[in-house]
């Protein structure tokens, strides 16, 4: 259900950031639907869709062939690309202060670092019917979160962006063998914003909860 709601929106979001291709693994028996919903990306290039069907593995529903496409994609990108970033239909890179991604990842050096990591925190609508709404596009899906929880620690649910070369080996939240990291402060540079249908109606109140507007100002989400 996540990806029925959030791949289009997901995908002209990084549009707008500046993200210029995308490889979307679909696990299942059929991407069709995948299809229907960013075709007209896929037509011009955009967008090519790669199924990772195991029927035996697929069908246990668990990290395993997350963990396979991830490094997958981290291969294929080799000698392609300078930068890869990698995330869920339901996770969206913000530039703190307005940026784009690419100027953002001019301040660093690609060949001395193994990847930039985006802290993420879980964000809310603010209601279940907040919630629908949005998904029902009567409010903007992701544009549209009022809150969010504290950051999660470093390596905990993270994202990152890549820069193959210099990745030896990873698990889908931090480079295990390769160089260094440079782990973005999520207040100032990067950040992650993890808007999961499972975790996006918590009520926008309490000690442990903060209505942050700066995400809508986002260029991925300018109209």
């Amino acid at each position: 259900r996540d990806v029925r709601y959030s791949l289009a929106p997901w995908m002209e979001y990084h549009k707008k950031m500046g993200v210029e291709r995308f490889l979307v693994y679909i696990e299942d028996e059929s991407y069709e639907f995948a299809e229907n919903l960013i075709g007209k990306h896929l037509v011009d290039g955009t967008a090519r869709l790669i199924k990772f069907w195991f029927p035996d593995l697929s069908k246990v529903r668990d990290w395993r062939t997350q963990w396979a496409m991830e490094l997958h994609c981290l291969y294929w990108a080799r000698g392609r690309v300078r930068w890869l970033a990698y995330m869920d239909v339901d996770e969206y890179f913000d530039v703190r202060n307005g940026g784009l991604l690419p100027a953002f990842l001019t301040r660093y050096n690609y060949s001395s670092l193994s990847a930039v990591e985006a802290r993420s925190a879980y964000w809310s609508y603010g209601s279940k019917a907040d919630q629908e709404m949005a998904f029902n596009a009567t409010k903007r899906h992701p544009c549209d979160l009022a809150c969010r929880q504290h950051y999660l620690e470093m390596n905990w649910r993270s994202k990152m962006i890549l820069s193959p070369e210099n990745v030896i080996y990873m698990t889908p939240h931090k480079v295990t063998m390769g160089r260094d990291m440079h782990i973005a402060d999520p207040d100032t540079e990067l950040r992650l914003v993890h808007a999961s249908i499972h975790h996006s109606t918590f009520a926008c109140a309490g000690n442990e909860t903060w209505n942050d507007t700066f995400f809508k100002q986002s260029p991925g989400c300018a109209a």
